[in-house]
């Protein structure tokens, strides 16, 4: 949910700065990733909770080691470049 409103709402008045349209599209190229892998994590748990077995838990915290990693680089990155043009687009 997250995500689905940064794109519906706040990148659009962002993409307002031709400058910030591939810091943009990257996060977006980012949205997609976190995505996929909250799908994987959600697909791994199911089959976990009717099997569970060893190799399918240790899978499913490759898979969360990944998540997390690109979860605190996207927002860290998010940060470090919409800062400044959140104020000044008024865009909260």
């Amino acid at each position: 949910m997250h995500h689905d409103i940064e794109e519906g709402s706040l990148y659009p008045r962002l993409r307002q700065n031709v400058g910030l349209r591939p810091v943009l599209d990257r996060l977006g190229a980012e949205h997609r990733t976190v995505h996929a892998l909250l799908e994987r994590i959600r697909e791994t748990s199911n089959v976990i909770a009717s099997d569970p077995t060893r190799e399918r838990i240790l899978a499913l915290d490759e898979i969360y080691e990944v998540f997390e990693r690109i979860v605190v680089s996207h927002f860290g990155y998010e940060e470090r470049e919409l800062e400044e043009a959140i104020g000044f687009y008024d865009a909260l």
